[in-house]
Protein backbone atom coordinates (compact mmCIF):
# COMPACT_ATOMS: atom_id res chain seq x y z
CA UNK A 1 0.00 0.00 0.00
CA UNK A 2 2.54 2.37 1.06
CA UNK A 3 4.46 1.45 -2.34
CA UNK A 4 1.64 2.84 -4.16
CA UNK A 5 0.76 6.37 -2.19
CA UNK A 6 4.74 6.90 -2.97
CA UNK A 7 3.83 6.15 -7.00
CA UNK A 8 0.89 8.77 -6.60
CA UNK A 9 2.81 11.14 -5.34
CA UNK A 10 5.72 10.80 -7.57
CA UNK A 11 2.89 11.09 -10.64
CA UNK A 12 1.24 13.78 -8.48
CA UNK A 13 4.27 15.78 -9.06
CA UNK A 14 5.49 14.99 -12.49
CA UNK A 15 2.41 15.59 -14.01
CA UNK A 16 2.05 19.30 -12.15
CA UNK A 17 5.64 19.52 -13.76
CA UNK A 18 4.50 18.63 -17.27
CA UNK A 19 1.37 20.34 -17.37
CA UNK A 20 2.65 23.48 -18.37
CA UNK A 21 5.16 23.61 -20.71
CA UNK A 22 5.19 27.56 -21.42
CA UNK A 23 6.14 27.90 -17.66
CA UNK A 24 8.80 25.05 -18.07
CA UNK A 25 9.96 26.64 -21.39
CA UNK A 26 10.69 29.68 -19.41
CA UNK A 27 12.47 27.79 -16.66
CA UNK A 28 14.95 25.91 -19.29
CA UNK A 29 15.65 29.49 -20.27
CA UNK A 30 16.88 30.70 -16.95
CA UNK A 31 18.78 27.52 -16.27
CA UNK A 32 21.20 28.68 -18.84
CA UNK A 33 19.78 28.30 -22.10
CA UNK A 34 19.72 24.38 -22.05
CA UNK A 35 16.53 24.13 -24.41
CA UNK A 36 15.95 25.80 -27.60
CA UNK A 37 13.06 28.79 -26.54
CA UNK A 38 11.07 30.11 -29.33
CA UNK A 39 12.56 33.92 -30.05
CA UNK A 40 9.79 36.18 -28.09
CA UNK A 41 8.36 38.79 -29.76
CA UNK A 42 6.03 40.25 -27.46
CA UNK A 43 5.87 43.12 -25.82
CA UNK A 44 9.01 44.63 -23.68
CA UNK A 45 7.67 45.57 -19.90
CA UNK A 46 11.37 46.33 -18.46
CA UNK A 47 14.86 46.23 -19.66
CA UNK A 48 17.45 45.30 -17.17
CA UNK A 49 20.88 45.95 -18.13
CA UNK A 50 21.50 43.32 -21.33
CA UNK A 51 18.11 41.67 -20.43
CA UNK A 52 14.93 41.93 -20.92
CA UNK A 53 11.17 41.22 -19.26
CA UNK A 54 8.39 40.59 -21.77
CA UNK A 55 4.55 40.23 -21.63
CA UNK A 56 5.08 36.41 -22.30
CA UNK A 57 7.51 36.24 -19.93
CA UNK A 58 4.89 37.65 -17.66
CA UNK A 59 2.31 35.40 -18.77
CA UNK A 60 4.12 32.39 -18.26
CA UNK A 61 4.83 33.39 -14.37
CA UNK A 62 1.23 34.06 -13.80
CA UNK A 63 0.20 30.47 -15.51
CA UNK A 64 2.73 28.68 -13.56
CA UNK A 65 0.65 30.37 -9.97
CA UNK A 66 -1.11 27.07 -8.71
CA UNK A 67 -4.58 26.96 -9.08
CA UNK A 68 -5.89 27.73 -5.17
CA UNK A 69 -3.73 31.20 -5.49
CA UNK A 70 -4.50 32.09 -8.93
CA UNK A 71 -7.75 34.58 -7.78
CA UNK A 72 -4.99 36.40 -5.42
CA UNK A 73 -2.84 37.52 -8.16
CA UNK A 74 -5.35 37.91 -11.09
CA UNK A 75 -5.83 41.33 -10.92
CA UNK A 76 -3.26 44.67 -11.86
CA UNK A 77 -1.68 44.95 -8.45
CA UNK A 78 -1.04 41.21 -8.67
CA UNK A 79 0.28 41.01 -11.88
CA UNK A 80 2.76 44.54 -10.30
CA UNK A 81 3.61 42.14 -7.26
CA UNK A 82 4.65 39.33 -9.97
CA UNK A 83 6.66 41.91 -12.42
CA UNK A 84 8.11 43.26 -9.63
CA UNK A 85 9.64 39.80 -8.44
CA UNK A 86 10.98 38.90 -11.73
CA UNK A 87 12.46 42.15 -11.76
CA UNK A 88 14.29 41.38 -8.72
CA UNK A 89 14.97 38.02 -10.04
CA UNK A 90 16.89 39.64 -13.37
CA UNK A 91 19.10 41.65 -11.36
CA UNK A 92 20.22 39.08 -8.78
CA UNK A 93 20.76 36.58 -12.02
CA UNK A 94 23.18 39.42 -13.06
CA UNK A 95 24.90 40.10 -10.22
CA UNK A 96 25.43 36.01 -10.17
CA UNK A 97 26.71 36.16 -13.79
CA UNK A 98 29.31 39.06 -12.83
CA UNK A 99 30.35 37.06 -9.95
CA UNK A 100 31.10 33.98 -11.81
CA UNK A 101 28.62 31.90 -9.91
CA UNK A 102 27.71 29.96 -13.59
CA UNK A 103 30.42 27.78 -12.45
CA UNK A 104 30.55 27.36 -9.01
CA UNK A 105 30.24 23.74 -8.33
CA UNK A 106 27.96 23.80 -6.11
CA UNK A 107 25.45 25.56 -8.35
CA UNK A 108 26.36 23.46 -11.64
CA UNK A 109 25.49 20.48 -9.20
CA UNK A 110 22.50 21.80 -8.22
CA UNK A 111 21.19 22.33 -11.55
CA UNK A 112 22.27 18.68 -12.78
CA UNK A 113 19.74 17.69 -10.13
CA UNK A 114 16.84 20.16 -11.84
CA UNK A 115 17.53 19.19 -15.08
CA UNK A 116 17.31 15.37 -14.13
CA UNK A 117 14.13 16.10 -12.67
CA UNK A 118 12.94 18.10 -15.47
CA UNK A 119 13.93 15.00 -18.03
CA UNK A 120 11.99 12.43 -16.04
CA UNK A 121 8.70 14.85 -16.02
CA UNK A 122 9.16 14.43 -19.83
CA UNK A 123 9.71 10.73 -19.88
CA UNK A 124 6.47 10.64 -17.56
CA UNK A 125 4.53 13.29 -20.39
CA UNK A 126 5.64 10.93 -22.88
CA UNK A 127 5.33 7.82 -21.88
CA UNK A 128 2.14 8.40 -19.81
CA UNK A 129 0.38 11.19 -19.96
CA UNK A 130 0.20 12.00 -24.05
CA UNK A 131 -0.46 8.42 -24.55
CA UNK A 132 -3.30 7.46 -22.14
CA UNK A 133 -6.78 9.67 -22.14
CA UNK A 134 -10.69 8.89 -21.54
CA UNK A 135 -12.31 8.06 -24.58
CA UNK A 136 -16.36 9.65 -24.71
CA UNK A 137 -17.28 5.91 -24.40
CA UNK A 138 -15.42 5.69 -20.88
CA UNK A 139 -16.42 8.80 -19.72
CA UNK A 140 -20.24 8.07 -20.56
CA UNK A 141 -19.93 4.62 -18.88
CA UNK A 142 -18.26 6.42 -15.50
CA UNK A 143 -21.22 9.13 -16.22
CA UNK A 144 -24.00 6.40 -15.79
CA UNK A 145 -22.21 4.36 -13.15
CA UNK A 146 -22.70 7.31 -11.07
CA UNK A 147 -25.19 8.70 -12.33
CA UNK A 148 -26.63 9.73 -9.03
CA UNK A 149 -24.52 11.93 -8.19
CA UNK A 150 -25.38 14.10 -10.62
CA UNK A 151 -28.94 14.54 -9.97
CA UNK A 152 -29.97 17.82 -9.56
CA UNK A 153 -33.28 19.57 -8.13
CA UNK A 154 -35.57 22.09 -10.01
CA UNK A 155 -34.90 25.05 -9.99
CA UNK A 156 -36.34 28.73 -10.94
CA UNK A 157 -34.52 32.34 -11.86
CA UNK A 158 -36.47 35.29 -10.51
CA UNK A 159 -36.59 38.37 -9.52
CA UNK A 160 -39.09 40.09 -7.46
CA UNK A 161 -40.59 43.56 -6.14
CA UNK A 162 -41.09 43.59 -2.01
CA UNK A 163 -43.26 46.09 -0.35
CA UNK A 164 -42.33 45.44 3.46
CA UNK A 165 -44.48 44.64 6.24
CA UNK A 166 -43.91 43.86 10.06
CA UNK A 167 -45.99 42.66 13.05
CA UNK A 168 -45.45 46.27 14.59
CA UNK A 169 -47.62 47.56 11.51
CA UNK A 170 -51.38 48.98 12.26
CA UNK A 171 -54.27 47.81 10.21
CA UNK A 172 -54.43 50.80 8.02
CA UNK A 173 -50.48 50.84 7.17
CA UNK A 174 -50.88 47.20 6.00
CA UNK A 175 -53.51 48.03 3.88
CA UNK A 176 -51.93 50.60 2.41
CA UNK A 177 -48.60 48.30 1.92
CA UNK A 178 -50.90 45.90 0.00
CA UNK A 179 -52.85 48.81 -1.95
CA UNK A 180 -49.02 49.74 -3.37
CA UNK A 181 -47.73 46.04 -3.84
CA UNK A 182 -51.18 45.63 -5.56
CA UNK A 183 -50.89 48.60 -7.99
CA UNK A 184 -47.27 47.39 -8.97
CA UNK A 185 -48.22 44.17 -9.59
CA UNK A 186 -51.02 45.84 -12.23
CA UNK A 187 -47.87 47.72 -13.46
CA UNK A 188 -46.05 44.89 -13.73
CA UNK A 189 -48.49 42.63 -15.50
CA UNK A 190 -49.17 45.32 -18.13
CA UNK A 191 -45.91 44.85 -19.35
CA UNK A 192 -45.06 48.31 -20.37
CA UNK A 193 -42.31 48.85 -18.11
CA UNK A 194 -39.20 46.56 -17.63
CA UNK A 195 -39.66 44.45 -14.58
CA UNK A 196 -35.85 45.50 -13.21
CA UNK A 197 -36.41 49.30 -13.52
CA UNK A 198 -39.74 48.31 -11.66
CA UNK A 199 -37.84 46.75 -8.88
CA UNK A 200 -35.07 49.25 -8.92
CA UNK A 201 -37.99 52.20 -8.70
CA UNK A 202 -40.41 50.59 -6.19
CA UNK A 203 -38.63 47.26 -3.80
CA UNK A 204 -37.94 48.04 -0.71
CA UNK A 205 -35.86 44.71 -0.48
CA UNK A 206 -32.08 45.15 -0.70
CA UNK A 207 -31.86 43.05 -4.03
CA UNK A 208 -34.16 46.11 -5.48
CA UNK A 209 -30.26 47.74 -6.30
CA UNK A 210 -30.09 45.03 -9.13
CA UNK A 211 -33.32 45.22 -10.20
CA UNK A 212 -34.91 42.90 -7.95
CA UNK A 213 -31.98 40.11 -9.30
CA UNK A 214 -32.69 36.29 -7.57
CA UNK A 215 -30.66 34.57 -9.62
CA UNK A 216 -31.00 30.11 -9.50
CA UNK A 217 -32.55 29.10 -6.46
CA UNK A 218 -34.21 25.46 -5.27
CA UNK A 219 -37.50 25.13 -3.10
CA UNK A 220 -35.12 24.77 -0.17
CA UNK A 221 -33.88 28.08 -0.62
CA UNK A 222 -36.91 30.25 -0.43
CA UNK A 223 -40.36 30.45 2.23
CA UNK A 224 -42.75 28.05 1.33
CA UNK A 225 -45.18 30.56 -0.03
CA UNK A 226 -42.40 32.44 -2.24
CA UNK A 227 -40.96 29.17 -3.46
CA UNK A 228 -45.06 27.55 -4.37
CA UNK A 229 -45.65 30.78 -6.18
CA UNK A 230 -42.51 31.30 -8.18
CA UNK A 231 -42.16 26.98 -9.07
CA UNK A 232 -45.98 26.99 -10.27
CA UNK A 233 -45.24 30.68 -12.27
CA UNK A 234 -44.52 30.33 -15.92
CA UNK A 235 -41.14 31.19 -17.66
CA UNK A 236 -40.95 34.50 -18.92
CA UNK A 237 -43.92 35.76 -16.69
CA UNK A 238 -44.64 37.87 -13.99
CA UNK A 239 -46.68 35.41 -11.81
CA UNK A 240 -50.36 36.66 -11.55
CA UNK A 241 -50.99 37.45 -7.95
CA UNK A 242 -49.65 38.68 -5.04
CA UNK A 243 -47.42 36.15 -2.30
CA UNK A 244 -47.57 37.51 1.05
CA UNK A 245 -44.42 35.98 3.39
CA UNK A 246 -43.62 37.45 6.84
CA UNK A 247 -41.27 39.85 5.27
CA UNK A 248 -44.47 41.27 3.03
CA UNK A 249 -45.79 41.25 -0.10
CA UNK A 250 -43.67 40.18 -3.31
CA UNK A 251 -44.52 40.50 -7.48
CA UNK A 252 -42.30 37.99 -8.79
CA UNK A 253 -41.47 37.51 -12.44
CA UNK A 254 -40.01 34.23 -13.31
CA UNK A 255 -37.14 34.20 -15.54
CA UNK A 256 -36.04 30.82 -16.32
CA UNK A 257 -37.02 27.02 -15.56
CA UNK A 258 -34.56 23.90 -14.71
CA UNK A 259 -36.54 21.08 -14.62
CA UNK A 260 -35.54 18.06 -11.48
CA UNK A 261 -33.19 15.30 -13.24
CA UNK A 262 -29.47 15.07 -13.83
CA UNK A 263 -27.06 17.36 -15.20
CA UNK A 264 -26.49 16.40 -18.80
CA UNK A 265 -22.72 14.10 -19.51
CA UNK A 266 -22.09 17.23 -21.69
CA UNK A 267 -21.73 19.32 -18.45
CA UNK A 268 -19.87 17.78 -16.89
CA UNK A 269 -17.81 15.74 -19.30
CA UNK A 270 -14.99 17.86 -18.19
CA UNK A 271 -14.70 17.15 -15.23
CA UNK A 272 -15.31 13.60 -15.74
CA UNK A 273 -12.14 13.72 -18.31
CA UNK A 274 -10.07 15.08 -15.58
CA UNK A 275 -11.16 12.50 -12.96
CA UNK A 276 -11.02 9.12 -15.03
CA UNK A 277 -8.47 10.05 -17.02
CA UNK A 278 -5.87 10.99 -14.13
CA UNK A 279 -6.85 7.39 -12.70
CA UNK A 280 -5.88 5.80 -15.80
CA UNK A 281 -2.89 7.34 -15.80
CA UNK A 282 -1.81 6.51 -12.14
CA UNK A 283 -2.65 3.22 -12.91
CA UNK A 284 -0.79 3.02 -16.42
CA UNK A 285 1.99 5.12 -14.16
CA UNK A 286 2.56 2.30 -11.60
CA UNK A 287 2.52 -0.40 -14.05
CA UNK A 288 4.94 1.56 -16.43
CA UNK A 289 7.55 2.29 -13.37
CA UNK A 290 7.29 -1.13 -12.14
CA UNK A 291 8.14 -2.56 -15.30
CA UNK A 292 11.12 -0.23 -15.43
CA UNK A 293 12.38 -0.90 -12.09
CA UNK A 294 12.34 -4.36 -12.70
CA UNK A 295 14.86 -3.89 -15.87
CA UNK A 296 16.90 -1.95 -14.20
CA UNK A 297 17.11 -3.34 -10.66
CA UNK A 298 15.54 -7.03 -10.89
CA UNK A 299 17.88 -9.67 -11.25
CA UNK A 300 18.62 -10.84 -15.13
CA UNK A 301 17.84 -14.05 -16.19
CA UNK A 302 21.52 -15.19 -16.63
CA UNK A 303 22.25 -14.25 -13.26
CA UNK A 304 19.36 -16.51 -11.94
CA UNK A 305 20.32 -19.29 -14.00
CA UNK A 306 23.90 -19.38 -12.73
CA UNK A 307 22.29 -19.01 -9.16
CA UNK A 308 20.03 -21.51 -9.58
CA UNK A 309 23.45 -23.69 -11.06
CA UNK A 310 25.39 -22.73 -7.83
CA UNK A 311 22.46 -24.05 -5.81
CA UNK A 312 22.28 -27.77 -7.44
CA UNK A 313 26.40 -27.92 -7.19
CA UNK A 314 25.96 -27.52 -3.20
CA UNK A 315 23.46 -29.93 -3.19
Amino acid sequence: MKKVVVSMLILAALVGGCNNPTANATKSKKAGNAVNVKKDNSKVLKKIGNDVITENDLKAEMDSIPAQYKAYYDNEKGRQQILDRLVEEKILKDVAIKQGLENDPEFVADLEKQKGRLLASYAVKRNVLDKVKATDAELKKEYEKNKEKYKQEGQVKARHILIKTTSKMTKDELAKAKAKAEKILKEALAGKTDFAELAKKYSEGPSGKTGGELGWFTKKKMVKSFADAAFKGEKGKVYPELVKSQFGYHIIQVEDKKAEGYKPFEEVKKSLEDKVSNDMRRTEYTKWIDNLKKEYLGVKKDEKTAKSSQTKTKK
